[in-house]
């Protein structure tokens, strides 16, 4: 297969880049009321998603970490795994605490802290799935021969979708609700679409695998079934 073009590689980087940054903002807006205490209400302190404990919520979130440390320290060296995720922990920190401070501000009747807590975890639920889908189907940035353009049509939903979360804090910082409002439907309308267009990709590697498995099981038994006897032939 011919190397992709430079700007087919830029491209790429573009759109992984993308989807990163869109799960980490919303990790760390559904993740706001674990790691921040910066409300504007007595008692101090945003709403956890769907009322859940907050003890209860911080183990979740702290779960997540850990889990997602292992995994990159697996998937790449200590020296280059610790700096990232280092930067990464404090732009996670700066986040949730700009989420809590713009959503104790401009919180209105229809606005609450209390839906944003929701509609992030929600959010954040739809295109982390998607994610997942994503990674099942060996989707890997350079190799595009196995893929569908369902996949990197989705690729490019999510880039959108980043751009419109980024939007929606900054309107909803200066108190634009309805242009906020509607970049927020977007995001939710980018996470339902994502799944379906995931889906055809993460099946065929499922199916792939299963069929690879069975098929690497015949051949054992086969080569099991003509090995020669050790007494020779009679």
């Amino acid at each position: 297969m011919p190397r992709p073009r430079l700007a087919h590689l830029r491209h790429d980087a573009f759109r992984s880049a993308s989807r990163r940054a869109l799960l980490l903002m919303l990790l760390a807006a559904a993740a706001a009321p674990a790691v921040t205490r910066s409300g504007a209400t007595a008692g101090g302190g945003l709403p956890t998603p769907f009322a859940l404990p907050t003890l209860h919520w911080r183990l979740l979130v702290a779960a997540s970490g850990i889990g997602y440390l292992v995994w990159w320290l697996r998937r790449e060296p200590a020296r280059r795994a610790l700096p990232a995720l280092a930067a990464m922990s404090v732009a996670f920190w700066l986040l949730a605490t700009t989420f809590a401070i713009v959503a104790d501000a401009r919180s209105t009747m229809f606005y609450t802290a209390d839906v944003l807590e929701d509609g992030m975890a929600v959010l954040l639920g739809l295109y982390a799935t998607s994610a997942l889908l994503r990674a099942i189907a060996r989707a890997d940035e350079w190799e595009t021969r196995r893929l569908s353009p369902a996949t990197w049509f989705a690729d490019d939903v999510t880039t959108l979708a980043c751009g419109a979360l980024v939007g929606f804090w900054i309107f909803s910082a200066v108190g634009v609700y309805s242009t906020a409002g509607l970049l927020l439907l977007l995001v939710g309308a980018g996470g339902a679409l994502l799944l379906p267009l995931r889906l055809p990709d993460a099946l065929s590697a499922i199916v792939e695998s299963i069929s690879g498995r069975r098929g690497s099981r015949r051949t054992r038994r086969r080569s099991h079934g003509t090995r020669p006897h050790p007494g020779g032939s009679t």
